[in-house]
């Protein structure tokens, strides 16, 4: 009976208002130890925060995940993925093209580096130099092909924002944009628009063309 009360408390510490707790605010309000706060949230599949050192917590009736799997509450960020090492992981072997540590910072809002250097000594993924820039990609072989031949279309026609004539693109912008269409393959601008600004990645439909036909993405994925 204590136990089903305890965890009714944590449940409690939520609403509409009040989305994210912190550990120590639960435990003042649950009155239990930390060891039993610690398992009540496991039990109720509490999410913790991947950034501020996993401080905060909400609970998955609060979440609204973009198509990448995140939620960014007022800053803090929460993953369907769990910690930020598996979110890497999972946002690296999910990638149609494989993905820069540039483009997950874009998509994660956090530095990513030292994250990856450790997932590469694991052998949990591989990484490649391309154009200057390391490539993570899926440890899997046939995985990996696909990945590496993506990138390698990818960069074979990859050209600076200058020779997009007009283009007022910002570069956080044009960054944002190609993760978008390597992450859900789509060539659909409007849909990409709306993913973007799911993303909070304020565009138009005018500049994600200029981007999708400057990278000649048509003329590649129609072969």
């Amino acid at each position: 009976m204590k136990s089903t009360y305890s965890t009714k408390q944590v449940i409690e510490c939520y609403n509409d208002e009040n989305k994210v707790n912190t550990f120590e605010d639960m435990l003042k309000n649950c009155g239990c130890g930390e060891a039993t706060l610690r398992r009540k949230l496991k039990h109720i599949h509490a999410i913790s925060s991947y950034n501020f050192n996993s401080k905060f917590y909400t609970l998955s009736s609060f979440v609204n995940f973009n198509s990448f799997g995140l939620w960014n509450y007022q800053g803090i960020l929460f993953s369907r993925h769990g910690n930020l090492s598996n979110t890497v992981l999972h946002l690296v072997e999910q990638s149609h093209n494989g993905v820069t540590s540039i483009e997950l910072e874009v998509i994660l809002h956090v530095k990513v580096n030292d994250i990856l250097r450790i997932q590469v000594s694991k052998n949990r993924i591989f990484r490649e130099k391309v154009s200057r820039q390391y490539v993570y990609y899926h440890k899997d072989g046939r995985v990996n092909r696909r990945q590496r031949q993506g990138r390698i279309q990818l960069s074979e026609h990859k050209i600076s924002n200058e020779i997009i004539e007009g283009t007022p693109l910002e570069k956080d912008v044009v960054i944002a944009i190609l993760v978008k269409i390597i992450h859900t393959g789509s060539l659909d601008a409007y849909y990409l628009k709306k993913q973007l600004e799911v993303n909070s990645v304020n565009t138009t439909i005018t500049g994600i063309n200029q981007i999708i036909t400057g990278y000649d993405f048509k003329k590649k994925r129609s072969k």
